[in-house]
């Protein structure tokens, strides 16, 4: 008895050739269902693009300190605030996010910038309907962050180049004593032979002392500001390598709308009918 309800049970949940044609009929449908939708989803596309946060360096005491612009986290946060999203949107000149439009909204809520693995590096992304826009939109973000940089990196790069301009003036100055100096001792070393003449002669070998020790210390100074200056060392936020557009949508394609209408159809053809068995058993 046992045996013949367990071969009944399992010819009840068998399905038959109906409800394998319901299947596949369902699963012909949701294709051309993820084809539907294919048809009514515009394409988009997602650029990225990676960005080193500029740099300043400055003299500190015998070596060269370097430091950041501004922090990696913090320049990514003010990236994503909703302020210089709609900066960007303005630049562009697209209308608020808040209206209607399509192509703002997705922009808006698209652009996005994270920290890199490396600690002065950013990458930024936005996702818009042409590839285009998508590149334009990226360029626009990175010209207003580079933009606020200039505002910090200007200044200090201009302070450096006024100590610079300075330090070369007196260095100048110095070796010219230094030699003027210098020159007087050599000529008068065998003719102060009295003791106004040996007096002169210390005082004026002190100065040229002086004069040398100064010309080393300014020329030290001057080493060291150059170096600061250096484009490796000061540099401000830039692009690193060129900005990756697709050159095809970053959607899916019409084949990945239909085979996932496919599987969708099948999966709620075979739900319907196993609800349906379990009901009537």
């Amino acid at each position: 008895m046992a045996s013949e309800n367990l071969n009944v049970s399992r010819d009840g949940w068998r399905p038959s050739s109906s409800a394998i044609k319901q299947i596949i009929c369902t699963g012909v449908i949701g294709g051309l269902c993820g084809l539907a939708i294919f048809h009514f989803t515009p394409p988009r596309w997602t650029a990225k693009m990676t960005v080193q946060v500029g740099q300043i360096s400055n003299p500190d005491g015998n070596s060269v300190s370097s430091r950041l612009i501004e922090n990696q986290l913090t320049a990514a946060d003010r990236y994503n605030l909703p302020s210089s999203r709609l900066k960007v949107l303005n630049e562009m000149g697209l209308p608020p996010a808040d209206t209607d439009d399509k192509a703002s909204r997705l922009i808006f809520n698209s652009l996005l910038g994270t920290p890199a693995k490396s600690p002065n590096l950013l990458t930024l992304q936005v996702t818009a309907y042409s590839r285009q826009q998508a590149m334009t939109a990226l360029e626009t973000s990175f010209k207003l962050l580079a933009t606020e940089h200039r505002k910090l990196f200007d200044p200090a790069i201009g302070r450096m180049n006024g100590d610079l301009s300075a330090i070369s003036d007196k260095l100048k100055s110095a070796e010219r004593d230094y030699t003027n100096s210098f020159a007087w001792l050599e000529s008068n070393a065998k003719q102060s032979n009295d003791a106004n003449g040996r007096t002169r002669e210390l005082q004026l070998t002190n100065m040229t002392m002086l004069a040398d020790k100064q010309v080393i210390e300014l020329r030290q100074r001057s080493s060291q500001l150059q170096d600061a200056l250096d484009p490796t060392r000061s540099f401000p936020t830039r692009i690193l390598g060129d900005i990756f557009a697709p050159m095809r949508p970053s959607t899916p394609g019409w084949l990945t709308y239909f085979a996932g209408g496919i599987v969708f159809g099948i999966a709620l053809g075979s739900l319907v009918i196993v609800a349906r068995k379990t009901t009537r058993n």
